[in-house]
């Protein structure tokens, strides 16, 4: 991997992804890019805006998504939703090797509130129109963080959906008796915990094994941020489908209000670039 040669930084001419970022708007965040959505059905969930603390992990500005009551499988979190806003691909120059399509996506997330390991969280891409974390189903050319209401406590996956669409998960944490490269991550998967998702796409041409990712959380004792796992795989979305990043959570089948919510400090993708080969 190599680094840009340039002595100079890029200027945001050169930036063609996208940016989330809170504010004080009741509607959500903004940032570079497209507009960000969330609550699609129009259940009227609650979004706010945390209080910027002095602890480590919770200094990040953050805007919150709360589930309200009486009905499941409910959308919290943003993303991009507009036609136009498909614009992240898996490359599909194999012959040539122009190092078409890849991708650098990144989110930074805290869990609110988890009243059981029944909800979903989903930080990743997709070519849906659909939000991913409203149902165990999961569609066609996705790839991204994954805990559907049937994984139990502190599992979190690295899910890769094919255009068929063949599922593949591939665990990255369990609360106990772990085996390489699965990690012992008890606790990862609560209240108060905040999190940074990092997935590497390099272009299909590069080779089989084209996704790297990285789970890290903040350690608000320690002060610092600290790798969980990384893991690589090959396979997922077909290479020519264009997909736009999501960082959500759902409360699958509780209906009881407040009992899922996620802090979303900000989700970044682009394109690669001299970082990125």
């Amino acid at each position: 991997m190599t680094r840009p040669k340039e002595n100079c930084q890029r200027g945001l001419q050169h930036f063609n992804g996208a940016l989330f970022q809170p504010d004080s708007a009741t509607a959500g965040g903004q940032g570079l890019g497209g507009v960000w959505t969330t609550d699609t059905a129009a259940v009227g969930i609650t979004v706010a805006h945390a209080t910027v603390g002095t602890a480590f992990d919770t200094q990040l500005k953050r805007t919150t998504y709360a589930n309200v009551g009486g009905t499941a499988n409910q959308e919290l979190g943003p993303r991009l939703a507009n036609a136009g806003d498909y614009q992240f691909w898996m490359g599909n120059d194999t012959t040539n090797h122009d190092y078409l399509g890849g991708f650098y996506m990144s989110a930074i997330f805290r869990i609110g509130t988890w009243n059981s390991d029944g909800g979903r969280i989903f930080v990743g891409l997709s070519a849906s129109a659909n939000p991913v974390c409203i149902s165990d189903t999961e569609p066609a050319n996705t790839v991204g963080l994954w805990h559907e209401s049937t994984d139990v406590q502190d599992e979190f996956y690295l899910l890769t959906v094919t255009n068929t669409p063949t599922v593949t998960k591939t665990k990255l944490t369990q609360n106990s008796g772990a085996v390489s490269p699965v990690v012992n991550a008890p606790g990862i998967l609560a209240a108060g915990v905040t999190l940074l998702w990092e997935l590497w796409a390099f272009p299909s041409s590069v080779g089989t094994v084209n996704t790297n990712c990285r789970l890290s959380k903040f350690d608000a004792t320690n002060k610092w941020v600290s790798k969980v796992v990384w893991n690589a795989v090959g396979g997922g979305p077909l290479n020519t489908v264009m997909m736009a990043p999501q960082c959500q959570m759902s409360n699958g089948a509780d209906t009881t209000a407040a009992h899922y919510k996620i802090e979303v400090a900000n989700v970044y993708c682009v394109p690669p670039s001299g970082e990125l080969l």
